[in-house]
């Protein structure tokens, strides 16, 4: 089995399946505000792929986050995004992949990632 580098962790390339051995279509959400108010919900995997990719393409000299995002979103069980976390004074975005946990560091001056992740936060309110 191989290995890739999500936000300078090794994990698992093992996609995510149902039990028909097919990739699930969903990601499982759950958002904390700064206030310690929780959503969740699903959103659409290739979508939020899509989007990312979108991102890359559309901010070539500015893309790091995105593509971190787009290496660990396909093995991706569950997206935290928790805006009460926070390293370094650096904003995380937290994925369980494969049962284990991967931070992703997103600075607030990221605005339009933050603004696409809220996005997808709101949907699940």
């Amino acid at each position: 089995m191989s290995s890739i580098n999500i936000g300078g962790k090794n994990t698992s390339d093992a996609k995510q399946k149902n039990k028909g051995g097919k990739p699930m279509k969903k990601i499982n959400l759950c958002y904390i505000t700064e206030a310690g108010k929780k959503s969740q919900g699903q959103i659409d995997r290739e979508e939020i792929i899509n989007t990312m990719n979108t991102l890359i393409k559309d901010y070539p000299d500015n893309n790091e986050i995105a593509t971190k995002l787009v290496k660990a979103l396909p093995l991706t069980d569950t997206l935290i995004i928790n805006k009460q976390i926070r390293s370094d004074d650096t904003p995380v975005v937290i994925c369980i992949v494969a049962g284990e946990i991967v931070f992703v560091k997103i600075p607030a001056h990221h605005k339009i990632i933050w603004r696409t992740l809220q996005g997808y936060c709101d949907s699940c309110k």
